[in-house]
């Protein structure tokens, strides 16, 4: 009993309960979405669109651009990043960077945010689930810290991750006459296949292969 106590405390509920849900509404109503309304070519767009965005961003934005400072962009891109990089529901780009800086500097090392060593199912998504260690917590890298649209969107990750993410589809859907297609297809099923695809980068890439 100690140790499920334990284990609970640990856990980041609200991490936990969403990573959880997000895979189960879009197994449920995205089937009886279909069977109802038949597929429709425009809400398959506005998936296949912003699973574009969303995933440059995290791959352009959040990992070269910020985490390793691989290339300079002006203002206009780094917002563009931002704000669809808030789309994922990964964390800023302030924490998510240095989460990753870190992962580079501890590499499949019990320092390594999602260490491969701690299993596969660890290091694709049970990281997630668990609250950050104390000596890390709100600890974040000085030159992110700095940047003044970082810090923004840091503060503000939260709103605009569900206005971007979930509103804006959701409009879209609306003025196609379908509101909650619009949701169900570029809001929950994007944000689930652009998590998976992302962590498997931290799973597969580091569990597959010798190097």
């Amino acid at each position: 009993m100690r140790n499920l106590k334990s284990f609970c405390k640990r856990l980041n509920w609200t991490n936990t309960i969403f990573l959880i849900t997000t895979p189960l509404i879009v197994w449920y109503f995205l089937p009886r979405h279909l069977i109802t309304n038949g597929l429709d070519w425009r809400l398959l767009l506005l998936f296949v669109v912003l699973s574009v965005f969303t995933s440059v961003s995290i791959t352009g934005g959040y990992h070269r651009l910020f985490a390793h400072r691989s290339y300079e962009g002006n203002s206009l891109i780094k917002l563009m990043y931002l704000v669809f990089g808030a789309t994922a529901l990964q964390g800023s780009a302030l924490k998510w960077s240095t989460d990753h800086r870190r992962h580079h500097r501890f590499v499949d090392s019990d320092q390594d945010p999602y260490s491969i060593n701690k299993g596969f199912f660890y290091a694709h998504i049970g990281w997630v689930f668990f609250k950050e260690e104390d000596e890390y917590k709100d600890k974040f890298v000085p030159d992110l810290s700095q940047d003044k649209l970082v810090a923004w969107q840091h503060k503000y990750y939260f709103i605009l991750g569900v206005i971007a993410g979930f509103v804006l589809p959701g409009a879209v859907g609306w003025v196609m006459g379908d509101f909650w297609g619009g949701v169900l297809f570029g809001g929950f099923t994007r944000v689930v296949f652009t998590h998976h695809s992302t962590f498997l980068i931290n799973s597969a890439c580091h569990y597959f292969g010798s190097q």
